[in-house]
């Protein structure tokens, strides 16, 4: 396929420049190091996603458990010819796992490996196997070690997702378990005291102290006994007189604890696995559908944007962008360059921080078209070109305003490409950011600051978006239609009345130029008709 440009001498020449100085870069990265291990690396990274390599590694770990199943099953006398072969057995699998560690280190060089809990398990067993060769005698610390090569069974949980999810929720509920304890701690320790108090006398070997008394109420949590073992002998009759208050004391315990928290630490691990289900899959969907494929709808300020997007009128947006030109803006001139947005952006409260490249700003700029630049100089500069371009107030709200209508779009045409790759939870959130931003929207084409450029996505196409994205997220593909049909009768047109008057628009892009006016092919390109536009004598009918 030939692909042929038709464009200037002078923009031509700067392609060559720029194609060169590339070529020239990449010839410089070919020979470093660096380059080399990455290409190294590669066929690395490849093995271990592989699925052979995987079955095959959790093949062996499976193997050397069962081997020392059959080794403590036996327990072989020191010296004989069976320990001779579970010791050489021993020795086999280590150097294996090692070889397998090593690989798995080439293949997430470097702080990614240490990020992930279970190579930082793999790492530990596979070192401690590795210190216990040639190691001769018996000694407890010896033995306590031997004992930790049992953990290498733990390793085969690496590569199975349904199990790796059920450590992830016990992980993931760590905190709110250990307040649930805590309270059950608390409560249990509060009837320890009070049995020493009232049947230190009646049952000393149960209540004569606080530990016995808190193992005796530890035994009722865990319901071992604790009736026929421990109150039924507390609970005595006194003549005509029931012991009500032995009653009380147990009675109460068993509900707050063994009904209700102990109820309470299970709900919370419920929960937190089912939290832990629905990201594990959440991220195997997106594992499928591409980082690299996510990556192309976002940017780096799109934190910022998204906040701005929320805004609720054009007034609060004018506060908002208002803000963010304060920060960057620090002399106080109402002109900003490069460098003060790149500043500027990093003392924003996001975290991470804001990363502001050149070529960013070129995009949003749109080559300078939208800082004041002629249109004839307006073509595709460079990046050192960049220190030249200085934004007032006004073109840095323009600019805002066109960012925003460029993010919606990007959140709302990724928002469906993983919804169709499985990808769900996200439909409610993006659908609330398009109609609130249509509905600010009107503000802006109502008003009298312009919307200048030519990015903006037609309106039309945010109305088919809404609509797509609501029916996805109820499952009924009528959904539109009952929202259209709903809003005609309780006001002058609906979503479907709306998209109707704005179905024209759809040729809103920029090769549509050749086809329409000047006039009409801009008013496409920002949503709206110049007759759409507000009359002096009142606002459009819409």
């Amino acid at each position: 396929r030939v692909w042929q440009f038709r464009t200037t001498h002078r923009r031509a020449q700067m392609w060559i420049s720029n194609l060169e100085d590339h070529h020239a870069k990449a010839l410089r990265h070919k020979n470093n190091w660096k380059h080399l291990f990455s290409s190294f690396r590669k066929p690395v990274v490849s093995l271990v996603n592989s699925w052979p390599f995987k079955l095959v590694q959790a093949t062996l770990i499976l193997a050397n458990f069962f081997v020392n199943v059959v080794e403590y099953q036996i327990v072989p006398v020191p010296g004989t010819a069976t320990a001779d072969l579970f010791s050489w057995l021993d020795y086999i699998f280590t150097g294996i796992f090692a070889l397998e560690l090593v690989i798995q280190m080439i293949a997430n060089w470097f702080i990614p490996f240490w990020m992930d809990a279970w190579n930082v398990l793999d790492f530990a067993v596979i070192s401690v196997s590795l210190v216990l060769i040639g190691v001769i005698g018996e000694t407890t610390f010896l033995k306590a070690l031997r004992t930790f090569r049992v953990l290498r069974i733990l390793r085969v949980i690496k590569n199975l997702r349904e199990m790796r999810m059920i450590f992830t929720a016990i992980g993931l509920a760590t905190k709110p378990i250990a307040n649930a304890f805590f309270i059950l701690f608390l409560v249990t320790a509060c009837y320890a005291i009070l049995g020493v108090q009232l049947f230190a006398t009646q049952d000393p070997l149960a209540f004569g102290r606080f530990l016995p008394a808190f193992f005796s109420m530890y035994q009722c949590t865990t319901a071992d006994s604790w009736g026929s073992g421990l109150a039924r002998n507390l609970l005595q009759e006194e003549g005509p007189q029931f012991n009500w208050t032995t009653f009380t004391f147990f009675g109460s315990y068993m509900l707050i604890v063994a009904v209700i928290l102990v109820n309470v630490v299970m709900a919370i691990l419920l929960d937190e696995f089912l939290t832990a289900a629905s990201a594990s899959k959440q991220a195997h969907a997106l594992e499928k559908f591409g980082q690299k494929r996510v990556e192309q709808f976002q940017r780096s300020i799109d934190p910022l944007l998204e906040r701005l997007a929320m805004c609720d009128s054009m007034e609060k947006t004018r506060e908002e962008v208002d803000f963010v030109l304060d920060k960057i803006d620090v002399d106080d001139t109402g002109q900003v360059t490069y460098n003060d947005m790149v500043q500027g952006l990093r003392k924003l409260n996001f975290k991470p921080p804001l990363k502001f490249s050149k070529q960013l700003f070129l995009d949003i700029v749109e080559d300078g078209a939208l800082c004041g630049i002629e249109e004839s100089e307006a073509g595709r500069h460079d990046e050192a070109s960049v220190d030249g371009m200085v934004i007032d107030r006004e073109q840095f709200f323009t600019i805002m305003l066109s960012q925003i209508t460029q993010y919606v779009h990007r959140r709302s045409q990724l928002t469906l490409q993983l919804t169709e790759e499985g990808v769900v939870g996200q439909e409610a959130a993006t659908v609330t950011l398009l109609l609130k931003h249509l509905a600010v929207r009107q503000g802006w084409s109502s008003g009298n600051r312009p919307v200048v450029s030519v990015k903006h996505v037609p309106i039309s196409d945010s109305f088919a978006v809404v609509q797509r994205l609501v029916s996805v997220d109820d499952g009924k593909h009528d959904q539109h239609n009952h929202l259209g049909s709903e809003g005609s009768e309780g006001s002058d047109g609906g979503m479907d009345t709306i998209q109707e008057e704005h179905s024209d628009m759809l040729s809103g892009h920029p090769h549509s130029f050749q086809k329409a006016g000047t006039e009409q092919a801009s008013a496409n390109l920002h949503g709206f008709h110049p007759h759409h536009r507000a009359s002096p004598d009142g606002p459009a009918s819409r």
